[in-house]
């Protein structure tokens, strides 16, 4: 006897933006169950709310009221990054799940030693100048460049990529010291060839020793400003803050003011 169409499965209804020239959905979205994807371009981070009238996933980081009135058959809401600032929890439906992704330290930490890597060698500077057939930047103009070797590399939240990021700048032979919340994260950090603080003394400590300065906390409310001009003010002059993290943390107008670079 047939199946009721009732008793029929039918593929999972998934809201994406379109994946990069070249590649294909299913290699970027790698699935095990039949899935329709639902390709919708993007506006601010986010679909038109009708795109959702249907769907079972929405695939993105912003959700709003109007996206929440529109999705009458949504059961997740996956977000590709750590932070979920970005979902007003007041819009997402009842029974949805949502949930934001992590392991993604390794990249991060990579991304922010390059970073390093490219502002104190001044690549970015050489770059631009070669390709306009500018050789002053050569490093005999004025000696050898500097280096992360022997330098101090701060760390201001020291979760799975101040983790991370501590044992690349330790492979550079620099000098790693970190604040975070938690005093007990001391002799993990000692393991891992880290001077360690907790609170906002070991907060201020870091600022006025290091080179490099990464923060890697979260957005709560207690790091929203977390950095401001009193923080930035105890920075080295040509001292770097690199900042992954969320942008609100640091308070954008006081780093017009800042020695820092």
């Amino acid at each position: 006897m047939p199946n009721n169409s009732s008793d029929v499965k039918r593929p999972l209804k998934v809201v994406i933006s379109p994946v990069p020239p070249g590649e294909q959905i299913n290699d970027r979205w790698p699935v095990s169950v039949d899935v329709d994807w639902i390709v919708a371009e993007y506006v601010n981070n986010k679909p038109e709310p009708s795109v959702l009238a249907d769907a079972d996933i929405y695939i993105g980081t912003d959700f709003n009221v109007a996206m929440g009135k529109a999705a009458k058959s949504l059961k997740a809401i996956l977000i590709p990054a750590a932070g979920y600032d970005r979902i007003d929890p007041d819009a997402v439906p009842k029974n949805v799940i949502v949930a934001n992704a992590y392991h993604h330290e390794a990249p991060i930490a990579e991304w922010v030693m390059a970073v390093a890597l490219a502002l104190d060698h001044e690549l970015f500077l050489s770059d631009r100048s070669f390709r306009n057939g500018d050789w002053s930047q050569w490093p005999g103009r004025h000696g050898a460049y500097r280096e992360l070797y022997g330098r101090t590399f701060g760390i201001i939240g020291y979760g799975a990529i101040g983790k991370r990021a501590a044992r690349l700048a330790n492979a550079y032979e620099m000098r790693v010291i970190a604040a975070g919340r938690r005093a007990e994260t001391l002799n993990e950090a000692q393991s891992d060839d880290v001077e360690y603080g907790s609170g906002i003394e070991a907060m201020d400590w870091v600022l006025r020793e290091s080179d490099f300065v990464l923060i890697s906390t979260p957005l709560i409310d207690s790091t929203q400003n977390l950095i401001g001009e009193r923080e930035l003010g105890l920075m080295r002059p040509n001292a770097y803050l690199i900042n992954p993290a969320r942008g609100h943390i640091v308070n954008e107008k006081s780093t017009l003011r800042c020695p820092c670079k």
